[in-house]
C-alpha cells in the first residue's frame, strides 16, 4: 500500500469505529494520520513524490529514525 491508501484506510477505520480517533494508528510503530503525512512529505520537499511512496517495512524504519531525530 502507498502512504495516501494507508491514510485513506485509516481515516475509514476511524469513522467505522468510532470518533475519538482510535484505531487510526498504522504500521510497526503506529503512525498517527498527521504524523505519518508530515514525516512522509519530508522524505520528498517540495514535491507530491510522497504519494507514490509504499508503506513498507524499509519506510517505516526511516520514517521511525527521522521522528526519533525531530
Amino acid at each position: 500500500m502507498t502512504i495516501p491508501q494507508v491514510l485513506q484506510l485509516a481515516d475509514e477505520r476511524g469513522k467505522k469505529f468510532n470518533k475519538s480517533g482510535m484505531g487510526k494508528a498504522a504500521g510497526k510503530y503506529q503512525f498517527m494520520p498527521g504524523t505519518l503525512e508530515g514525516f512522509a512529505k519530508r522524505l520528498t520537499p517540495g514535491s507530491d513524490d510522497w504519494k507514490n511512496i509504499k508503506y513498507n517495512a524499509d519506510t517505516q524504519e526511516m520514517l521511525m529514525k527521522m521522528l526519533m531525530i525531530y
